[in-house]
């Protein structure tokens, strides 16, 4: 539930009544710890947890003390009623994406993060799946994602000391015991998660327990928003681009408020992004549509889109043919990964109605049909670069917001387009018990005293975050770090061969006097030809260089379009 806090001032002027649906509240966005009753000013705010009656008489009160223009008087304490204990989101009996179907080598395991523990992700050759192991080994501790894919067994070998798991996590071979010998012992086992792959990405189940393979089965348990991926090929939406995500060192709390959950930052902080723009900032009437257990849905008054948010980590938003899709994932201590994919309409299949045998696309504006070009052209690491634009932006937003926070966490949100947000506060202390366990501990930007901001380098970084890990992007700063070192030399070349024919011609050997006309004129022809080769040469070497810095980290500060 909402906590409003009473405004600052006490002593207000009288306003007309037509003001009275405007009258701004502060809610507090504390998730670790219930508010207390205090005094503000000489006001009394009221519990943190209170019924809708009693949060509503509150500011009705509120309202009438501003429209009087009195002195604000204590709040009547409300009666005290039986508070409703709601069904509580268990977090670790949830489904979480941890990996890009795509980006995974079946032949070398991984290690991921996620809700504070390190996992082992392999491909199962036995049982043709992904696993997903405790990233310790139980002989010594050491990390079973640094080990390799047995050559016999198929089986995840410990590069350590040689102990080798079957895809249930026991253990199926000690080369320090006699062979034959059986391993029995539940301590030489590793604990298995169930995994699933759906919609491109490698999902987990972060619970080991004797239950979890009956409790993960269950199709309620899904929380995936982008059913349009699992048959990409006949589906009827795509995603040409696949899916973009990052590592980012900021807490899951104030990443997952702002995914597909804000719509009013989208023209605002993004402004330059595509086709957004600052001047498109309008009043938005949002509407919260229900809450559940898992999650809410708020929309648009006018239809213009619906924001889907289902825990522990899916956010969509619907365009009517086309929708966005955001999975926020925590995944230790102040650090997050962030999935998203923009889902595009194909042309719809030929049908007997359809004589011309012409395929029937949706009508698009201008705009979108330059969109859809856009996207026909332009390679993933591109989009890629695109996706790292907008994400640059939440973050330099985000580590502050985490700063501030931890040090007054009341908020001021008086207007309609902040239902989402308002809906995400109240979710996280009705259902989600404030949020992941570990999206709750404190980081470098919460708590009583935060540490030193990261650097831009750090706090930006697209290296580290998201380049090694991704294989398309990967590749191509391969593929360019090759094409500027080409560059390079035949810039070399060129000059020099340049310079040595200019000296050539100057000194007579082509230009004497024995010498035509239309020989001295190609001589110099090739002289110019070789520097305009070795011109354009470095030319595609400096701008090589700057497209790999863009893989690697570009200060928000000096080149964002919002900030110009």
């Amino acid at each position: 539930m909402l906590v409003p806090h009473s405004p600052t001032t006490t002593t207000c002027h009288r306003r007309s009544s037509a003001l009275a649906q405007q009258i701004p509240h502060l809610y507090s966005f504390k998730y670790l710890h219930k508010r207390q009753p205090h005094a503000v000013n000489g006001r009394q705010t009221p519990p943190a947890v209170v019924d809708n009656q009693q949060q509503d008489s509150w500011q009705d009160s509120n309202a009438a003390d501003v429209l009087q223009g009195c002195t604000a008087a204590p709040a009547a304490e409300a009666a005290p009623q039986q508070q409703q204990i709601k069904e509580q989101f268990d977090w670790f009996k949830a489904w979480y994406p941890v990996a890009v179907l795509e980006d995974l080598d079946p032949a070398l395991p991984c290690q991921v993060r996620l809700l504070g523990m390190d996992l082992a992700v392999w491909w199962d050759r036995t049982a043709g799946q992904w696993r997903a192991f405790q990233d310790r080994c139980p002989h010594r501790l050491a990390p079973l994602s640094e080990g390799r894919i047995d050559d016999a067994s198929g089986h995840l070998y410990c590069n350590y000391h040689g102990w080798t798991f079957e895809g249930s996590g026991a253990c199926s071979g000690i080369p320090q015991l006699p062979q034959g010998q059986a391993i029995n012992s539940r301590k030489a086992c590793v604990a298995s998660y169930p995994t699933a792959a759906r919609e491109g990405l490698l999902w987990v189940w972060p619970d080991a327990s004797a239950a979890a393979a009956a409790e993960s089965a269950a199709e309620s348990a899904w929380p995936g928003l982008a059913p349009e991926l699992e048959q990409r090929g006949a589906a009827a939406h795509s995603s040409r681009h696949g899916w973009y995500f990052r590592d980012l060192p900021t807490p899951w709390l104030a990443v997952k408020e702002n995914a597909d959950n804000d719509a009013s930052h989208d023209t605002v902080l993004h402004h330059g992004a595509g086709f957004s723009n600052r001047q498109y900032a309008k009043p938005l009437a949002m509407q919260l549509q229900e809450m559940t257990p898992t999650g809410y849905t708020v929309s648009e008054a006018s239809g213009q889109f619906t924001d889907t948010i289902r825990f522990p980590c899916g956010a969509r938003r619907d365009y009517g043919v086309s929708a966005g899709v955001a999975y926020i994932v925590p995944t230790g201590v102040g650090t997050t990964r962030q999935y998203h994919a923009f889902l595009t309409p194909q042309p719809a299949k030929r049908t007997a109605s359809n004589s011309s045998g012409r395929p029937v696309v949706p009508p698009r504006t201008l705009k979108g049909r330059l969109q859809a070009l856009l996207r026909a052209v332009r390679p993933v690491w591109a989009w890629h670069m695109f996706s790292h634009l907008l994400v640059d932006a939440d973050l330099a937003m985000q580590r502050s917001v985490d700063i501030n926070r931890s040090r007054d966490d009341r908020v001021y949100m008086p207007a309609a387009a902040d239902a989402g947000p308002a809906a995400y506060m109240r979710w996280l202390k009705e259902y989600g018990s404030g949020g992941p366990p570990v999206a709750k501990l404190a980081s470098p930007y919460m708590g009583a005293d935060p540490a030193q901001p990261r650097s831009r380098q750090q706090l930006l970084d697209r290296f580290d975050s998201h380049t090694q890990q991704c294989k398309a992007c990967r590749t191509a700063y391969q593929r360019l770090q090759v094409a500027r070192q080409v560059a390079a030399v035949v810039a070399l070349l060129a000059g020099g061969a340049a310079v040595a024919a200019a000296a050539l011609l100057a000194s007579g050997v082509v230009g004497s006097s024995s010498s035509s006309g239309g020989v001295l004129g190609r001589g110099v022809a090739v002289v110019l030809g070789l520097w305009a080769a070795g011109g354009l040469a470095g030319g595609l070497w400096a701008a090589f260089g700057r497209i790999l810095q863009s893989f690697v980290f570009v200060d928000y500060d000096k080149h964002h379009p919002s900030k110009m």
